[in-house]
């Protein structure tokens, strides 16, 4: 009986430390499985999904920071992010894009003190302003590191605010520069660059969706904003129109910055991105170096059209009226685009369609621009010309994540924006010389529409080469010709 109880006693322990063993077992292969999963997401951010898009969680990747919140994320919140991120992009960008309308006024209204300085110094104001809009993305950066997200577009607002009632005040050229061109684009800078990265930590199954439709704030800032500035000018002046334009962008900045925040973890804590100022092994990712070179180039095709089709507007006989209204079917268009390629890039991936709206954009030009000599041809050309240049501001951020991976975001998308800076400064003067050269060449007047030829060529050219080089960065990330990249 005794021996009985002791070998039933010896066959329990042994059980026991099987059952133990089993368990051990387990756990290391469902921490490696864990491990190999985490990597894979940092690898690759298409690989994230989760049951709740607004309740998404990024992987727990090294070099972020985080901090306790007894909030829980939502799907209020997330979407309260896109639409912060959404009147961002209409304050600065949306504002940018009227700047043809802006500049128009300040050539031709009787109330404007620069009715003497050339066209193409009033370019060099309204480009420099469109290209400081990107140059400041990594020292907002470094201000998110040390402040968070909402400091930055903070102090972004208030330039952009000063800079426009400042501008409404100038009287020489210099203080117009200063104000009008380079603070209002520091401003914009420092108010969208820190924003516009945030849907994508909100969102992995519709990212691209969630970006297009939070960068689609530009065209519907520049729908709304280029008739009302119009109208003003009309009525009131160049002068007042900046300085109510300036009052307008402080209701709107003032709801940007309480929307505007980092995503927050299922348990609460905070999520934010890791910074740098200047992450220099970025560039030597797979792919990213040709990135920059397309996000360089393509530059110059989309703010020649925004600063100029007012101007050419005027050489078909259209009135600063109809220009404007150009300016806004564009927009719609751009709209349009951004959210139809958004849509288009979670189905089908955000590298392929971007190669084809890009094209596309630059193929209108040649065709649609070039022949285009009444206010419904030039309509027609500037909505579709806005639909295929909306592609880039949708898909820019999902196409970075898709080449350096969701850790270095933050710095990539920064960098993506400073390519963008030196093409909007130079790209009225280029064009302004591109009439000039061809008014003489040709022996017609600069306000002769056959004096824009080669600026539309030029116009077209700047975006159908970039595209084939993103169709290089495409293959480099999966050369399989049927693929969603």
């Amino acid at each position: 009986m005794s021996s009985n109880v002791t070998l039933a006693s010896n066959h329990s322990r042994e059980d026991l430390e099987k059952v133990k063993m089993a368990e051990q077992s387990s756990a290391a292969q469902s921490s490696h499985g864990e491990e190999e999963l985490d990597r894979d997401h940092i690898q690759d951010p298409n690989l994230i999904t989760e049951e709740d898009e607004g309740n998404s969680e990024p992987a727990n990747i090294e070099g972020e920071k985080v901090a306790k919140s007894g909030k829980r994320t939502s799907n209020w919140e997330a979407s309260g992010v896109v639409l912060g991120t959404f009147l961002a992009n209409f304050i600065s960008v949306g504002t940018a894009n009227t700047l043809g309308v802006i500049l128009h006024g300040e050539e031709y209204d009787p109330s404007s003190p620069f009715l003497d300085v050339s066209l193409f110094k009033m370019g060099f104001v309204a480009g420099t302003a469109v290209g400081f809009s990107f140059c400041i993305g990594p020292f907002s950066n470094f201000l998110i590191t040390r402040f968070g997200v909402r400091a930055p577009v903070a102090l972004g607002v208030f330039l952009m605010v000063f800079a426009l009632e400042m501008a409404s005040l100038s009287h020489q050229f210099w203080q117009l520069l200063l104000s009008q061109g380079i603070l209002w684009g520091i401003g914009s800078s420092m108010c969208f660059v820190p924003a516009i990265g945030l849907p994508s930590q909100w969102f992995s199954k519709r990212r691209g969706i969630a970006t297009g439709i939070a960068s689609s704030g530009a065209p519907v800032g520049a729908m709304i904003l280029s008739p009302v500035f119009q109208t003003v000018i009309d009525k009131l002046g160049v002068r007042w129109a900046l300085r109510i334009l300036g009052f307008i962008l402080l209701g709107l900045g003032i709801i940007t910055v309480l929307l505007v925040h980092p995503k927050r973890r299922k348990d609460g804590s905070i999520l934010v991105s890791r910074y740098k100022v200047f992450d220099t092994e970025i560039v030597l990712t797979r792919g990213y170096a040709i990135y920059m070179a397309f996000a360089f180039l393509q530059t110059f095709g989309y703010a020649t059209p925004i600063l100029t089709l007012p101007n050419y507007a005027s050489t078909i006989g259209l009135t600063a009226k109809q220009g404007a209204n150009v300016i806004v079917i564009l927009n719609a268009g751009n709209f349009i685009g951004r959210v139809s390629a958004g849509q288009l890039g979670d189905r089908l991936g955000a590298l392929n369609i971007l190669s084809v709206y890009t094209f596309f954009a630059g193929f209108v030009c040649v065709v649609g621009w070039y022949f285009t000599r009444t206010f419904a041809g030039l309509s027609a050309f500037a909505f579709f010309w806005g639909l295929g240049a909306g592609g880039y501001w949708a898909l820019t951020v999902p196409c970075t994540a898709r080449i350096v991976g969701l850790p270095r975001l933050g710095s990539a998308v920064s960098i993506n924006f400073l390519m963008n800076f030196i093409p909007p400064i130079f790209a009225s003067s280029i064009g302004t010389g591109f009439i000039n050269h061809t008014s003489k060449m040709l022996g017609v007047s600069t306000h002769d529409p056959i004096a824009f030829r080669y600026l539309i060529v030029w116009s077209g050219l700047v975006y159908m080469v970039p595209a084939l080089m993103l169709v290089v960065v495409r293959f480099m990330m999966d050369p399989k010709l049927i693929k969603k990249v």
